[in-house]
């Protein structure tokens, strides 16, 4: 009896993550719904094990939650136009490639995102957040590169749009720091920029059409051996 109610517990709780499994009679312990998604995971604690759930990440279209962005965007379930919305106040991530037209937001009171590694130097690999689609949004959202050498940090490739964000320590050696860097038409408003080791928005090459860049707030390094251009156009 006692083993019986100890699995019928977990049950319930696993199919709050993925509600739409238990609705269709497939068992939340299926290895064939992963797809991708962030499953509960036991892990030790003072006082014994415990469950825990992924709440960082949900994706507010289809109800999933996930412990990364990166595994929300991958995930099988995620459509272009979903809204990906974080549930933390702070929350901590790597290199992501966004392939799909999302909005990754901030939830009430916005969410900071920090930096985990190092970028790459050269190529697509500077950036922190790199956009191969078009149609991708930030809105409402920090991004903290502190104690990461950071090239770039949103980098696009197709058309997009930043909201309501700001940027602190997006810096690298070499006079090297981006924080938005577009090659499409980008729209960036109403966003802050603190500590940028070389530029806070950049539009550049011959794809830029109509791009566009308003009520900027840009509070340079001061006094002392750097570069800063909070906007630049080429």
């Amino acid at each position: 009896m006692i083993r019986l109610l100890s699995i019928a517990m977990i049950t319930a709780v696993v199919s709050l993550v993925v509600p739409h499994a238990a609705a269709a009679g497939v068992s939340p312990f299926d290895p064939g719904i992963g797809g991708g998604r962030a499953l509960p995971s036991i892990e030790k604690a003072s006082g014994g094990e415990q469950l825990r759930l992924p709440t960082n990440v949900q994706n507010l279209d289809t109800g999933e939650l996930f412990t990364t962005i990166q595994a929300a965007i991958d995930d099988a379930d995620t459509d272009a136009g979903d809204v990906l919305e974080l549930q933390v106040a702070s929350h901590s991530e790597g290199q992501v490639t966004v392939s799909k037209a999302v909005t990754i937001q901030g939830g009430v009171g916005g969410a900071t995102i920090l930096a985990t590694t190092n970028t790459g130097t050269s190529g697509d690999a500077r950036g922190w957040f790199l956009m191969s689609v078009a149609g991708v949004t930030f809105d409402n959202l920090a991004f903290d590169g502190n104690g990461y050498n950071i090239v770039q940090g949103l980098r696009f490739l197709e058309d997009g749009a930043v909201t309501d964000c700001s940027f602190n320590d997006i810096i690298a050696p070499g006079y090297n720091g981006l924080a938005v860097v577009g090659f499409k038409n980008l729209t960036v408003s109403d966003c802050t920029f603190t500590n940028i080791g070389r530029i806070g928005v950049i539009l550049y090459g011959t794809g830029v059409t109509a791009g566009l860049v308003e009520r900027i707030d840009y509070t340079g390094q001061g006094d002392g051996d750097w570069l800063d251009y909070g906007i630049e156009l080429g």
